[in-house]
């Protein structure tokens, strides 16, 4: 399995998000940075989804187990402290 994309958020393509306007947007006018999903980029997204609901997790805290554990030292910024909690809580559980 490749490793979680770290440019892709935390959604599910196809799914109604507060920021659809800006996705509109994006799609009328396009973004120079916007990453291009391909097929595999979905499949994984819809695994990590899959078992972040069978685990009670959100997708952030796959993603972080995920890289957990690999052998690497993952650099992860914060900037809520609803993020903070889950880069805490994601060393508890393990796969």
């Amino acid at each position: 399995m490749d490793p979680p994309d770290t440019h892709v958020r935390e959604r599910v393509p196809g799914k109604q998000t507060s920021t659809d306007l800006t996705d509109r947007a994006k799609a009328l006018f396009g973004s120079p940075f916007e990453k291009k999903l391909r097929e595999s980029d979905i499949q994984i997204l819809r695994r990590v989804e899959e078992l972040a609901h069978k685990k009670g997790w959100s997708m952030s805290q796959v993603a972080l187990a995920w890289i957990a554990a690999k052998v690497t030292s993952p650099i992860v910024g914060v900037n809520k402290m609803e993020r903070l909690q889950e880069l805490y809580e994601v060393q508890k559980p393990r796969f």
